[in-house]
């Protein structure tokens, strides 16, 4: 992916990306009235730009309700995709090995806390490998690939373990094939793959659950 920088009113404000035949723009919303000119974005510092250029402009108490609200908004966000990052490798470990069944007495809060700790202490060793947006980037791409195994094995495990009688018609099956396809085209272009993501994640969600939609 390419970086651009981003403009308004011929100020730079921030950074969209677009793959390598793509032509996107974004608009830099509320930055483009209360940020400085030349400011980068780019750094730890990214979730008090907004608050920072608030607080000139309009006072610190505004300012301390954006910072607020910007910090809960990120720390929920991170904290609902630990938690479900958790719970599925605990799943995973827990239904497909009987080692981890038995380890500390079939106890599974054991595990689920094992793998919480072990994430956690990546996090934080992480956080000093880059800066925010390059493991942001990275986690876009990978994303991007984690969709295109899943929706084939998926396809796979529905057509293969399901009862005759539920697995999902022709017309869903080929809806996990197109996803990853599509996703693979645009597994470099993040503008085309917020354009068709929920378009997608509904095509995934008809087929995971076909039971409940005939």
């Amino acid at each position: 992916m390419a970086r651009v920088v981003a403009h308004c009113a011929g100020r730079p404000v921030g950074c969209i990306f677009h793959g390598r035949n793509s032509r996107y723009g974004a608009s830099g919303g509320p930055l483009c009235d209360f940020s400085s000119e030349g400011i980068d974005i780019q750094g730890i510092g990214i979730s008090a730009a907004l608050a920072s250029g608030i607080s000139a402009k309009s006072g610190p108490l505004l300012a301390g309700v954006i910072a607020f609200l910007g910090a809960w908004l990120l720390f929920k966000t991170q904290l609902d995709i630990v938690e479900g990052l958790v719970r599925s490798i605990t799943d995973i470990l827990w239904t497909g090995s009987r080692r981890v069944r038995a380890w500390r007495g079939g106890d599974v809060r054991a595990v689920y806390y094992t793998v919480l700790g072990v994430i956690a202490c990546w996090g934080i060793f992480a956080l000093r490998l880059a800066q925010p947006i390059i493991l942001l980037k990275l986690a876009a791409n990978v994303a991007g690939f984690v969709f295109v195994v899943a929706s084939l094995h998926l396809l796979y495990l529905n057509t293969r373990f399901l009862p005759p009688e539920l697995r999902p018609p022709a017309w869903r099956r080929a809806g996990l094939v197109g996803m990853a396809l599509v996703l693979w085209i645009f597994r470099d272009d993040v503008a085309a793959e917020l354009l068709v993501g929920e378009f997608l994640r509904a095509i995934l969600l008809i087929s995971v659950h076909p039971p409940l939609l005939r």
